[in-house]
């Protein structure tokens, strides 16, 4: 039996809000958003709510609680994604000269550069 919340545009919103934060955060910006930890403490707080009343709604409808068919389920839903990312994260800085691939000439400190 699968348990679904109502749609919630806010709870999407603030998530966006805060995974934007961790980018532009991490994007190096100048300092024009220097609070980008923000953005994580945001995004695990709206998890643990989610989850939270997930799990609650199927204590109320089953009167007790499944967690490895509710982590079998997140699993299936996330697993995916993750191994995308994976994939794109192994392949990407293989297609950049390493010299001129962004991360890692932010990385270099100036006395390695000779």
């Amino acid at each position: 039996m699968r348990h679904h919340l109502p749609y919630m545009p806010g709870i999407d919103a603030l998530r966006t809000i805060a995974v934007l934060a961790v980018f532009f955060y991490h994007a190096d910006t100048g300092g024009w958003l220097p609070g980008g930890f923000l953005g994580v403490d945001v995004f695990f707080v709206v998890s643990g709510y989610l989850i939270t009343a997930l799990l609650l709604s199927e204590f109320r409808l089953t009167g007790h609680l499944d967690v490895l068919r509710f982590w079998a389920g997140r699993a299936r839903r996330l697993l995916p994604a993750v191994g995308a990312m994976v994939a794109v994260t192994l392949v990407v800085p293989r297609s950049w000269p390493a010299r001129s691939w962004p991360p890692c000439a932010a990385m270099r400190s100036p006395r390695s550069s000779t």
